[in-house]
């Protein structure tokens, strides 16, 4: 009998882990198939086609920029050329895509390489700064596009993976005010930090000097953007997992030493059972509002087209990445709008309202069309979205 019960332990653990292999096998291929844009037929999505899977308000159209990208996810607009700049993350560089005959068709072309593992990034005053894994990079460029100088700013940023995430070291950055924030993720779901520079936005000046901390208590933000209105920092933060009910992702306004309560307290109304409690929560700063867990929200913007009578003009539009629940069903997955006066740049609504949607084939774990990633505008009020799992730039405009 005990031969028999060493025999079926045996072969329960050759069985565990031929289903290990093969799930490590299935996401290798998976990630290959991104960095090297090969997708399936259904999300191969050409070149100035409407993809009509996708919904958006009346009066808005969209097209596809550019495809065949190895995950594109953060973009900036150039403030006065009609450039767009992407964090090609899958090919650790950046692409300055533009549209000189108006056809809607990106023409492409790599301006920064030999980068790692880069996300964040912003244009001010002729630099293109670049958040890395464990760095920010700042490069200097001619109107051609042309590099004349090039420096590492910061260097030493936190560089170990979030135990808890797929992706490592994936940061917001913005400039404003002629300062450099970026957002460094914690470590874990929940732990009591040993680095002073986790789970924090950071500031910087331009040069990377006088380094110090804007906020803490920061889980994992992907979205900085600054209401043109009001001059407030925006921020979105996703949810820690592995709880009894997710934290809800949030979004707050921050100001200079706030302390949004990670990981003491989850989106200002969920003590952490092990490290938190109602008071804790009472401390930490209030989000303007909740959004649906596991959703993971990553970028948003304030839409400013040239029109201020536009009905979305000064709205937010926030992406949210998608994922999977507690009850293993897929959430998330599209662009959202926060209605905001378009006077006062105040919060006008806690209720989101879809922009985009249509990515979901059903709520079955990775049934989708597409994944949303990044968004941004050019000065004219085009938006621009990013989707890592297609390798495609939309092109909305309304």
């Amino acid at each position: 009998m005990a031969s028999q019960s060493l025999l079926q332990q045996k072969s329960i653990r050759i069985q565990l882990a031929v289903i290990t292999i093969a799930v490590l096998l299935s996401a290798l291929a998976g990630a290959y198939m991104i960095a090297e844009g090969i997708l399936p037929d259904q999300y191969d999505f050409s070149l100035g086609q409407t993809p009509n899977e996708y919904d958006l308000p009346d009066g808005f159209e969209i097209t596809v920029f550019t495809n065949s990208l190895a995950a594109p996810r953060f973009m900036v607009a150039h403030p006065e050329q009609d450039v767009l700049f992407v964090t090609e993350r899958g090919g650790e560089r950046i692409l300055a895509l533009s549209d000189t005959n108006d056809d809607r068709i990106a023409e492409t072309e790599v301006v920064v390489d030999n980068l790692s593992a880069p996300s964040g990034i912003d244009f001010h005053d002729g630099w293109l700064y670049i958040a890395q894994d464990d760095r920010i990079t700042r490069v200097q460029l001619t109107e051609n596009l042309t590099i004349v100088d090039r420096e590492d700013i910061v260097t030493g940023l936190p560089t170990e993976r979030n135990t808890n995430e797929v992706d490592s070291n994936q940061r917001a950055l913005l400039v404003h005010n002629d300062e450099v924030y970026v957002t460094v993720g914690a470590s874990c779901a929940a732990c009591e930090e040993t680095d002073s520079l986790r789970a924090t936005v950071m500031v910087y000046n331009l040069d990377g000097s006088n380094e110090r901390v804007f906020a803490r208590g920061v889980y994992t933000a992907l979205g900085l953007a600054v209401n043109p209105l009001t001059d407030e920092i925006w921020i979105t933060v996703q949810g820690r997992p592995l709880l009894e009910g997710d934290a809800p992702e949030a979004i707050y306004t921050l100001e200079n030493s706030d302390d949004l309560g990670w990981p003491r307290c989850h989106a200002g109304t969920m003590p952490d059972p092990e490290f938190g409690s109602e008071v804790d929560c009472e401390q930490a700063k209030q989000p303007l509002l909740q959004l649906v867990p596991q959703s993971n929200v990553t970028n948003l913007i304030f839409y400013t087209p040239d029109d201020t009578e536009h009905p979305f003009y000064g709205d937010a539009l926030v992406v949210l990445h998608g994922g999977v629940n507690e009850s293993e069903r897929q959430v998330g997955m599209g662009v959202l709008s926060i209605d905001i006066d378009p006077e006062t740049g105040e919060l006008l609504s806690t209720e989101e309202l879809p922009f985009m949607n249509g990515f979901w084939l059903s709520e079955e774990p990775g049934d989708f069309v597409g994944r949303p990633y990044g968004i941004t505008q050019a000065p004219d009020g085009t938006i621009f979205i990013s989707d890592d799992s297609v390798g495609a730039i939309y092109e909305i405009r309304g």
